[in-house]
């Protein structure tokens, strides 16, 4: 009975001690595997050059995109269910002429493998997706689908916009290019530069900008418009971008206030305050300079305030009137005097 005993109370003991000695030297938690993402590495080895020395003629697209898998060392997907519409009675045959249709590639020197498959893409009407671990071939709407739609950048030039039809989803996505890269510990200049060599777009820092040159940036993006790629940018060291026909700026935030006034149809936007009054832009923003220091029990002073500016502005729209009715008199006394 003794022996057992003394048997039960080492158990006991072994187990107390066996708990602390794992609450004390606890096993490492095996750490978590991060999921994989080489699309920057995909965007890099479309951007090696390489020479095409004897051109291709009628050579079917699905040996295409195969050899282009061998080249580039990366692979290949038709999204079928993209380029295939749903109940489309035989799915089969349209696969099967997507994968036939001839594609002819010119002789080249030092292209981009880039510029060699949307050569080939066009040629079939559809576009690519740089995804984690292959590159997709889709159409202009599930490209979308990713990128979103493109944002434009603010133009201060504006001859010649008016005129200026819209494009088709299609085409527009066709001819944005679509940005897949990763700056780490970059200077705004280089990575300016580099958004520059890889879109072949217009992209300086203006001389605003310039005391930003040196900042430093981390960025990764994948599949990003160009525009949207430059905003990003910009936002990332404190920036803002403005357009001038083909040439995006970046410039500080002060410059893009200067570039970029507010419009006419912007300052006559109206808003309805809690007691019913309506102001305009301007008013909101003189408002606001009047509360900067005034205390909540100035309120009285702030009515008048605002009172006044409304009187200002009543006497100038009844010295307009007054004015185009002078106008309106003069013209028909000239009108009575023509012979």
């Amino acid at each position: 009975m003794r022996h057992v005993c003394c048997v039960t109370l080492m158990f006991a003991a072994c187990l107390s001690v066996g708990g602390l000695s794992r609450s004390s030297h606890a096993a490492p938690l095996p750490e978590k595997k991060t999921i994989p993402n080489d699309s920057v590495k995909i965007a890099e080895t479309l951007v090696e050059r390489f020479d095409i020395d004897n051109g291709i003629d009628k050579m079917p697209f699905k040996e295409v995109l195969a050899m282009f898998e061998e080249r580039l060392g990366v692979t290949i997907i038709v999204d079928v269910k993209a380029l295939i519409p749903n109940g489309e009675e035989d799915a089969a045959a349209s696969l099967k002429d997507l994968e036939n249709r001839k594609i002819t590639i010119p002789a080249m020197k030092k292209v981009r493998g880039e510029t060699v498959l949307k050569y080939v893409c066009d040629q079939v009407n559809v576009v690519t997706v740089i995804e984690s671990d292959h590159i997709r071939i889709t159409n202009a709407a599930a490209k979308e689908f990713v990128t979103g739609e493109t944002n434009p950048i603010q133009s201060i030039s504006t001859a010649g916009q008016s005129d200026m039809e819209p494009m088709a989803r299609d085409e527009r996505v066709r001819l944005t290019p679509t940005m897949t890269l990763s700056f780490e510990q970059k200077t705004l200049a280089e990575a300016v530069k580099h958004l520059a060599d890889r879109s072949g777009r217009n992209i300086i820092l203006s001389a605003s900008a310039r005391p930003q040159s040196s900042a430093v940036v981390n960025l990764t993006i994948s599949n990003v418009p160009f525009e949207t790629a430059a905003m990003s940018l910009a936002e990332a060291a404190g920036l803002r971008v403005v357009k001038q026909g083909n040439v995006v700026m970046m410039v500080s935030q002060e410059r893009f206030k200067e570039l970029t006034p507010p419009t006419q149809a912007q300052s006559m936007v109206h808003f309805q305050g809690p007691t019913g009054a309506v102001y305009n832009l301007e008013e909101l923003e003189v408002v606001g300079k009047l509360m900067n220091g005034i205390k909540p029990t100035d309120s009285e002073l702030l009515k008048r305030e605002v009172e006044k500016l409304k009187q200002e502005r009543l006497a100038a729209e009844t010295s307009r009137k007054e004015l185009l009715e002078k106008i309106d008199q003069l013209k028909q006394e000239l009108g009575k005097k023509k012979p």
